[in-house]
């Protein structure tokens, strides 16, 4: 080899299993040949590996593997320019270009070096603080859950409650129900009264009824009965051809409309109860009623009735307010009545006045 001093570089290709020599490939030789097998001095060699070749001879293809390069150098054909200055027989300045291309490369990778190295400090404070951000999740998953079992036992204990609260409300239900009848027990022994607004033992005063004049009471059923008279107590009897008329008037709302349930008639010529009778009309629990009394303008001297003592008031705080209620300039008894249409007036002073199957 001493005879010739070709040394050239070149790159395996792969290893020739029967004579064990090396398949390569060299850019200063030839860019489009494959030269070997060449036997070689370095064994293991891998493919892809960079090796020394050197001329055994006269020919370029005697060759034989002197040595391995180190991997870390580049090989000739990675180097921008350096293939085609060589290619091209060049001169020393595109030598020194290819060179410098080199540096180039060298500086921008010592540059991305020293960036690379801030974005990994940066990556390192970041992930301390997603560490921390991790630990104060944990934290808070640990109190949600504790919040939600106390949400869920909170849910369980208010259903309890509901359930009771319900079962109150029925029962108080039910007492308001009987309460207007336990009110008035002595009144339905005695009279047969079922509903009226008051004991007949207030009647401490009267009232005398006008011409063409409607009067109302409303209340609503705490349970279901059936009625089939009205009355009401006359202290002065009327004279003359008057007469009047009593309805029974139901609604499934405090304001109306009511429309007649039952309607009767009386001349009111006698002292004492006098009855309004008419065929039995059912009423449910729940119902609003009116108890409709009305006058017709035949009278010489219209009847009086037994009221309650003056000014009590009964109709404060209740919606709608009226209780009591006139309407005055009827032709007729209503038929239907809307206690919120303006058209009636409502009345501190009670009259007594009671239904009855």
């Amino acid at each position: 080899m001493g005879d010739y001093g070709y040394l050239h570089i070149g790159r395996v290709i792969n290893q020739d299993p029967t004579s064990g020599g090396y398949y390569l490939e060299s850019v200063a030789l030839a860019r489009d040949r494959k030269f070997g097998p060449c036997p070689s001095c370095v064994p293991g060699l891998l493919a892809g590996d960079r090796v020394v070749l050197a001329a055994t001879g006269t020919s370029r293809d005697n060759l034989v593997i002197l040595g391995a390069l180190d991997p870390r150098y580049p090989d000739i054909s990675d180097i921008p320019g350096l293939t085609a200055a060589l290619a091209a027989k060049a001169d020393q300045t595109a030598l020194d270009a290819a060179v410098a291309n080199i540096t180039t490369e060298h500086n921008t990778n010592v540059t991305q070096n020293t960036r690379l190295d801030g974005i990994d400090t940066l990556n390192t404070t970041q992930n301390t603080r997603l560490t921390a951000v991790e630990g104060v999740n944990t934290t808070q998953d640990t109190r949600l859950t504790t919040a939600e079992g106390n949400i869920s036992s909170n849910t369980t204990t208010i259903s309890s409650h509901t359930s009771t609260l319900a079962t109150h409300t029925s029962q108080i239900s039910t007492i308001q129900q009987y309460t207007q009848v336990f009110r008035d027990a002595h009144e339905f022994d005695i009279y047969g009264d079922i509903i009226s607004p008051f004991p007949r033992t207030l009647t401490t005063n009267t009232r005398t009824l006008g011409a063409q004049v409607a009067y109302i009471w409303r209340t609503r059923m705490r349970l279901g009965v059936g009625f089939g008279r009205i009355r009401v107590i006359v202290q002065t009897a009327g004279t003359g051809a008057g007469s009047c008329t009593a309805s029974l008037l139901t609604s499934s709302t405090a304001a109306g409309p009511y429309t007649v349930a039952g309607s009767g008639t009386n001349t009111l010529t006698a002292t004492g109860v006098q009855d309004f009778t008419f065929t039995t009309a059912s009423v449910s629990a729940g119902t609003y009623v009116i108890l409709l009394l009305w006058v017709n303008n035949s009278y010489t001297t219209t009847p009086k009735i037994v009221t309650m003592q003056s000014n009590v008031q009964v109709t404060g705080g209740l919606n709608p307010t009226i209780v009591f209620g006139t309407k005055t300039g009827q032709a007729s008894a209503p038929t239907s009545v809307t206690i919120t249409d303006g058209t009636w007036t409502a009345e501190p002073n009670p009259w007594w006045i009671a239904a009855a199957n």
